[in-house]
């Protein structure tokens, strides 16, 4: 079982993560996307925040929209959205236990 773990932040150092089950071959869809993400050098590479110009659409136009929505929907959101995405890590849980 593959997961998708984003970790952004949404103001300046506060971070919030997202862990979402996910299929390799839609790892493979988002790679063109997490790689202009991760070339992006810009104080903000996700401006999905309510207080920052631009939206990642205008940020990525050679991006298909739907896969920047499919990214969008596996970022974790805060109250404002956020401004960067700082990580996104792909594992596989091998032996899970739930505790409580």
């Amino acid at each position: 079982m593959l997961f998708i773990e984003i970790v952004c932040d949404t103001n300046d150092a506060d971070y919030i993560t997202k862990v979402t089950k996910i299929e390799s071959a839609a790892i493979e869809q988002l790679r063109p996307l997490i790689e202009a993400v991760k070339a992006n050098k810009a104080a903000h590479n996700w401006p999905d925040h309510e207080y920052i110009d631009g939206n990642p659409q205008e940020l990525y136009p050679e991006i298909d929209p739907k896969i920047i929505e499919f990214l969008k929907d596996l970022c974790p959101y805060w109250e404002s959205g956020v401004h960067t995405i700082k990580s996104i890590l792909v594992y596989e849980r091998v032996n899970e236990k739930k505790l409580i």
